[in-house]
């Protein structure tokens, strides 16, 4: 964990033009709160579809398995925001008037 650290702090500390707006930096600006939301009921639906599958308990599915979820999560949490405006609105509770 350390040496990841160490790295990720000083890429985020560096003065990359690339690293300046990725578009995952956008998406975690904009998604991270309904990605945070939606990821649970994500690993609902998708476990029982994988549970037959002999690469289940394979480590290499271990370690996949979290990022499927996050692209599962992500593309759903796309389509809400681009088909159901108010059901994303209401997902972050921007429909509150303060």
């Amino acid at each position: 964990t350390i040496p990841f650290t160490v790295g990720m702090t000083g890429l985020a500390l560096s003065d990359l033009k690339f690293l300046q707006h990725p578009l995952l930096s956008k998406w975690g600006n904009e998604y991270s709160l309904g990605i945070y939301l939606i990821h649970p009921a994500m690993i609902f639906m998708v476990s029982p579809l994988i549970s037959g599958f002999s690469f289940e308990k394979t480590a290499a599915w271990q370690i996949l398995f979290p990022a499927v979820i996050f692209c599962i999560s992500l593309a759903v949490l796309n389509l809400i925001h681009k088909y159901l405006p108010k059901g994303f609105n209401i997902l972050f509770g921007t429909h509150i008037k303060e």
